[in-house]
């Protein structure tokens, strides 16, 4: 398999696929918890990594693009998600059978990545944040652990895609 190319078999499905989960993720988006200002612990994330694990490379970008229209803080949100989500893409094809650990390396990701961006941009004193964002990363990675894999057996259980044969 190609790098650039994702597990789903038939465009349609795959088209259908970016389709639903980016609708996932801005519902979900509205269910928040917040813990600090421009910190707030969603499970939409996990809908932004979990397919670009078996789509391919073009549907990347989806998610990004709904983040800069529908954040509060569109500057960190859109580079964070968008490093994440990269790091989800490239990771889960490295670690093939072990992909869940790319959703926990996205999420730190993600929050690493906006912490410093709008550290940087004067927001708050990076050492206050710091333990805020690590606590954020470290919920959404112990969602995805939950929730992950009964996503993924679903998906394969429907034959949308199957990890299984490709890790042979």
């Amino acid at each position: 398999m190609k790098l650039l190319e994702g597990y789903v078999e038939n465009r349609t499905k795959e088209i259908a696929l970016a389709a639903i989960f980016a609708a996932l993720f801005f519902v979900t988006r509205q269910i928040k918890i917040d813990i600090f200002p421009t910190v707030s612990i969603r499970i939409c994330a996990i809908f932004a990594y979990v397919p670009v694990m078996f789509l391919s490379w073009q549907y990347t970008w989806i998610v990004p693009i709904i983040a800069a229209f529908t954040s509060p803080e569109p500057v960190g949100s859109t580079i964070g998600l968008s490093a994440a989500i990269q790091v989800s893409y490239f990771s889960s094809r490295l670690l093939k059978k072990y992909r869940t650990i790319s959703v926990i390396l996205s999420s730190f990701t993600a929050n690493l990545t906006a912490l410093f961006i709008r550290a940087s941009m004067g927001l708050f004193p990076f050492h206050v944040a710091l333990p805020l964002y690590l606590f954020k990363a470290t919920t959404l990675s112990l969602t995805a652990i939950v929730l992950v894999p009964p996503i993924w057996r679903i998906l394969e259980y429907s034959d949308v895609f199957n990890f299984i044969q490709e890790v042979k």
